[in-house]
């Protein structure tokens, strides 16, 4: 038995090496797809001629849904910042997961809040409403009281308790201008019958210190692979910071969220594709939102942690699409799962099997050498690659220095740090998946 094993070794390895190599060719196929695609959607960007009419009340409402984590301060910025949105008809909805008497009084007070008899469409199932306020200031916001349920519940629960036609979401942390709404707002109006969702989300700005690069160089890989690369295909998928605008019919007809936008996006894809209906999930890659840009290692521990468990989360929902029908299921999610799984289990595997295997006589120094210089060459040109082209896509002007800066973090970044982010990838993506196995947030 340890011969065959001795035998087979090798062979494997080198499969692993293979594999990890095609794995990278073909993400700088899909990067530089998505940097093609980027420049061409931003080449037919926004006419200044259409915020006039977006101001219109003619425009159809919209409903932005904000579930905030707790009561603290940057809570409430956000819910200020989402009250100076610009649009024609606009309201805000914050929904509050099991606040407790301290955390409501807060809110209370920061928005001098009263009871209101508005009714609730029992439209999506949800834990129960305790109480609904609206603000006795000249703001267009309602605020609701409910069980908790997590981020999904609340968001199902700002649906119905929203009457505007088009909602919108954005993450608590995310950067967003005051014109996010008139911008996606114009998709819609364009194609209203086939939209069924327009999501805006690019690169935040530079910020120094290797935490902070190594978070950029993970949101570009994301941000020209899974959102512009596929944007290609019709088969977008939302990346942290995304400001997310959707049809309220349509996300009524696949029974609300069961997860974060992420697993919405592919539910929807899933949805209209089956029914062979023509649709369009449209990609802005304007930076009219993006990610929080974290600068210690523990912030974008934690950020790295959110987008992984969302992914595992959404992977739950919809594990059937793999090897599915289409693009969204021999391209997408296979490439969602295999980035985000397979590839760190396979590298991670390869590795302490070489070494073992090296230890044990099995190979020499020399191929246990190839198989860690392989996929650490693949992931830093990979990097690089990503870094370079979101200047042709976003047609930046970037400062040199900052430009080469990120360019040579991606050999810092692995030399080890990527190597350790590949067993939290694997974690965090299992208790996502665990998380919405259960029912929990």
């Amino acid at each position: 038995m340890m011969e065959m094993v001795e035998l087979l070794t090798p062979g494997l390895l080198i499969l692993i090496c293979l594999c990890l190599l095609g794995a990278g060719a073909g993400r700088v196929a899909l990067l530089l797809e998505g940097a093609i695609e980027a420049r061409r959607q931003r080449a037919n960007g926004t006419d200044d001629n259409w915020a006039t009419l977006l101001r219109s009340d003619l425009v159809p409402a919209v409903a932005v849904i904000a579930a905030p984590p707790d009561a603290s301060e940057p809570s409430r910025r956000f819910v200020r910042r989402l009250l100076n949105l610009h649009a024609g008809n606009p309201e805000i909805v914050l929904v509050l997961d099991g606040p407790s008497d301290a955390e409501m009084e807060v809110w209370k007070r920061e928005f001098h809040l009263q009871p209101t008899s508005r009714l609730v469409n029992p439209g999506l199932k949800t834990k129960p409403v305790r109480a609904l306020y609206v603000s006795s200031e000249s703001i267009q916001l309602v605020v609701v009281d409910k069980g908790r349920g997590g981020r999904a519940d609340c968001l199902n629960t700002g649906i119905n308790v929203a009457n505007a036609p088009v909602i919108a979401t954005v993450d608590a942390d995310a950067q967003f201008i005051e014109e996010s709404l008139l911008r996606l707002l114009r998709p819609m109006l364009a194609d209203p019958d086939r939209t069924v969702a327009v999501c805006a989300v690019a690169p935040g700005a530079s910020e120094p210190g290797l935490p902070a690069r190594f978070y950029r160089l993970g949101f570009l890989r994301t941000w020209l692979g899974r959102c512009a690369g596929l944007a290609a295909s019709n088969t977008f998928l939302p990346a942290p910071g995304c400001f997310l605008m959707l049809s309220r019919e349509a996300v009524l007809r696949i029974g609300g969220f069961q997860a974060g936008p992420l697993e919405m996006v592919i539910h929807l894809h899933a949805l209209e594709r089956a029914a062979e209906r023509p649709y369009r999930i449209v990609f802005i890659p304007e930076p009219m939102s993006r990610p929080s840009a974290p600068r210690q290692y523990g912030a974008v521990r934690r950020a790295q942690a959110r987008d992984q468990m969302e992914v595992g989360a959404a992977l739950r929902f919809h594990k059937a699409l793999v090897l599915g029908f289409g693009s969204l299921g021999w391209l997408a999610i296979p490439g969602l799962l295999a980035s985000r799984l397979l590839l760190p289990l396979m590298e991670t595997a390869g590795l302490v099997l070489g070494a073992a295997a090296m230890a044990a006589g099995w190979i020499a120094p020399g191929m246990l050498a190839l198989l860690v210089a392989a996929p650490l060459v693949c992931e830093i040109l990979v990097s690089m690659t990503a870094v370079l082209l979101e200047q042709l896509a976003s047609e930046a002007n970037a400062e040199p220095l900052d430009v080469a800066a990120l360019f040579f973090s991606a050999i810092a970044e692995n030399l080890g740090y990527r190597q350790w982010k590949n067993l939290w990838m694997v974690r965090d993506l299992f208790r996502g998946y665990r998380a919405a196995a259960l029912g929990t947030k």
